[in-house]
Parts: structure tokens; C-alpha cells; sequence
């Protein structure tokens, strides 16, 4: 007796689809221009804009010590000042710009999905919800850095498809520019670079010179990045200095320790430990079983 194969609905033809995707796309696009004309300015931006947009000084360890210097969005929003001026629009039009990214790279992934369905949640995620959207009409580095992130993963899941080199070069490239966005990406770069030396290790692409020069040119930069952040934390929490949100006992502490506690009732230190290493067990699994 032959079993048959049972069929999932699609909501959808592909051609329905792309047309529902850009009609989204469209509306979401429009609503984060309004937002960028519109709302005025916050305190954060009104900061960022004096003490780094407006003078000039965002490199990093040259400018003043804060941690509202995106340094990425601070360097895009000074070129956009003396292009446009200082209209809040014009500072924030490098974040508008940015949505375009993020609803490029949504789209690509989306096309990877077995099921139309699937596309539709992940539209709902990236393109439906109004607190992420918010950062693209803001003068602020996490939407181009969320943007450049979701690129930099849809292009790494086409070099693991592939293998085309090409694509692990743009994966390296957005993903860099992610985190010139937001330091705290760091910690997903990290992670995402551990899974392709698993991956050519696996594969036997490692130990081609190219890719060993380019991965060593990519760890040195993510090294200078948390130096950098190492460096922000030692001075911008320095006990003379003024610390206006969160608190100084760590981010660990107050992010991780907090969150585990929330979900399990306690903070025993070797939870953490166990889902890092239920994580990097699941991650193994996948990658022998799907690219081996």
C-alpha cells in the first residue's frame, strides 16, 4: 500500500505572492517615509546629532565616549548634514534607505522557504511589526544594522547552498557593516563565523590560502571591534562618568543572568553553560546532516 503524499495548503500562487509582498513592501515604505518627515526628533538622536554628527567626530577611540555613537549611522547621517542639511529627515534618511536593504534581503530569503506560508511569517516578522519598523525612521544605527544583518545571513545561506565563494565574501562585507552599526552584533558575528569554519571544515574548503587570508582579515577586524566595545564599556562606565540607562554591573548580569532567571526561577551558572552547549551541539548536528 503506497502512501500518499499529503499536500500543504498554500494560501498563495508564487505570482500572489510577489504581488502581496510589494503591495507590503510599498505601504510599510511609505508609513517610514511619513514617520522620518514627521515625528520629531528624540533625545537620543538629539544627542547623537551634537556630539557626533554635527561636529564631525564619530571614528572610533577619536570621538567623545558614548554609547549613542552608531558609528555607521553617525558617519552616513554626517555625510546626509552637509549634503541635505539638518533636517530630521535628512539625518534619517541613511536608516529609510536601509528599509530598502532589509525588504531586498526578506525578499531573497523568503525565496529559499518550502512554503508560501513560511514567507508570510516571515514577512509578519521583518515587514509587520511597528516597534522593528520604528528604527528605520529614526537617526539611530539598528535599522541599517538589522538590515545589513538579515543581508549578511541570506547571502550566507546561499554560500552554504552553493558553495560560490562570492557569496561568503558579501556575507563577510554586510555582516561587517552591521556591526560598524552596532557593536553589539559582535556577538552574532562570532557565532555566524564559527558556523562556516565548521562548515569548510566539513566540506574540506578551509584550507584553500584564499579563504584563509580573507577569514584572518575578517577575525582580525571583528577582533578591533570588541577591543573597541571593551574599550566603550572600561571608559563610558568609569566611575566618574555619567551613566544615563542600565547599570554597571555588566552586560552579562544585567541582560543574560536577568533573562534566565525570568525563565527558569533561578540563576545557577551552569544553565547558561548547558544552552551554549545544547547550541553548539544543535548547530553540529545540522550542518553534518545537511552539508556533509
Amino acid at each position: 500500500m503506497k502512501l500518499q503524499k499529503i499536500k500543504v495548503f498554500e494560501p498563495f500562487s508564487q505570482n500572489q505572492f510577489n504581488y502581496f509582498f510589494i503591495t507590503v513592501s510599498f505601504v510599510v515604505f511609505v508609513i517610514a517615509l511619513i514617520r522620518s518627515i514627521t515625528v520629531p526628533f528624540t533625545g537620543d538622536e538629539i544627542s547623537t546629532f551634537f556630539n557626533f554628527i554635527q561636529p564631525g567626530s564619530f571614528l572610533p577611540y577619536r570621538s567623545h565616549v558614548d554609547t549613542n555613537n552608531h558609528i555607521l549611522n553617525s558617519c552616513l547621517s554626517w555625510i546626509c548634514f552637509h549634503l541635505f542639511g539638518d533636517s530630521p529627515f535628512s539625518l534619517r534618511l541613511p536608516n529609510l534607505v536601509a528599509l530598502g536593504v532589509l525588504i531586498f534581503a526578506t525578499y531573497r530569503i523568503s525565496r529559499k522557504l518550502t512554503h508560501i506560508h513560511s514567507g508570510l511569517i516571515l514577512i509578519a516578522c521583518f515587514l509587520l511589526s511597528f516597534h522593528w519598523l520604528s528604527f528605520y525612521s529614526i537617526c539611530r544605527g539598528y535599522g541599517i544594522s538589522m538590515a545589513f544583518l538579515i543581508l549578511s545571513i541570506s547571502n550566507l545561506i546561499e554560500y552554504f547552498k552553493s558553495k560560490q565563494y562570492a557569496k561568503l565574501l558579501l556575507f563577510y562585507l554586510c555582516i561587517q557593516i552591521a556591526v560598524s552599526a552596532n557593536l553589539i552584533l559582535v556577538i552574532i558575528a562570532v557565532i555566524l563565523t564559527f558556523s562556516i569554519i565548521v562548515f569548510q571544515l566539513l566540506n574540506r574548503e578551509f584550507f584553500k590560502i584564499t579563504n584563509i587570508i580573507v577569514l584572518l582579515i575578517h577575525i582580525k577586524l571583528l577582533t578591533s571591534w570588541i577591543k573597541f566595545s571593551f574599550f566603550m564599556q572600561a571608559n563610558f562606565l568609569h566611575p566618574h562618568q555619567n551613566i544615563f540607562a542600565g547599570a554597571t554591573n555588566g552586560y552579562w548580569n544585567v541582560t543574560f543572568v536577568t533573562l534566565i532567571n525570568l525563565l527558569t526561577g533561578t540563576t545557577n551558572k551552569w544553565i547558561p553553560i548547558f544552552i551554549l552547549l545544547c547550541f553548539f551541539i544543535l548547530i553540529g548536528i545540522v550542518l553534518v546532516r545537511n552539508f556533509k
